[in-house]
């Protein structure tokens, strides 16, 4: 793949069958391979893997994202594959990935943070802050007592995608729920 940033190809109306309409034309996704720290089902978000020994491990290993354990927040993909533990798997780091484990919140244009359920991306909750006619801050979503926002603070809160469509439970009542999601470059 070609390391520009710019669409590589215009298809022409009489092209057809000649992969035009795959995600992997035109620098729409960005691939890295990496080892599995555990087994992880394509559409899974993952995560350099703390726990390793080495640096050089830390970031060679993959774990599913979870957001409430240290060693195991910092984004880095969504996997394109299933892989089992040890095994390599590939992982978008930027781009679109279709299906990705999303919660049941999800609409279409939220931005994803991480979750603390392995694996899975949630919408990020937001806040609207405005000034009304006398020029005091009216706030929405705060309570009245705090108007103090986090923006931050913990991994789990970094922005890692949007998504591009509302939540869809696949197969029906399985309590899964999976979107199309551009994943944002981390590092």
């Amino acid at each position: 793949m070609s390391s520009s940033r710019y669409i590589q190809k215009v298809y022409h109306s009489d092209e057809s069958g000649v992969g035009e309409d795959s995600a992997s034309q035109s620098a729409r996704q960005v691939l890295e391979v990496f080892r599995a720290g555990e087994a992880i089902t394509a559409g899974d978000a993952v995560c350099f893997d703390f726990s390793q020994s080495t640096i050089a491990q830390m970031f060679a290993v993959v774990k599913k994202l979870d957001g409430g354990a240290a060693n195991t927040s910092v984004f880095c993909g969504i996997a394109a594959e299933s892989a089992a533990s040890g095994a390599f798997v590939k992982v978008v780091v930027e781009g679109l990935v279709p299906n990705a484990y999303v919660d049941s919140a999800t609409a279409k244009g939220d931005y994803l943070i991480g979750s603390t359920t392995a694996g899975l991306v949630q919408p990020q909750d937001t806040v609207e802050l405005s000034v009304d006619g006398t020029g005091a801050l009216a706030t929405s979503g705060l309570s009245p007592v705090s108007q103090t926002v986090n923006v931050g603070g913990s991994a789990a809160a970094v922005k890692c995608g949007i998504a591009l469509e509302a939540a869809v439970e696949v197969p029906a009542a399985s309590g899964n729920y999976f979107a199309d999601v551009w994943v944002l470059k981390s590092y």
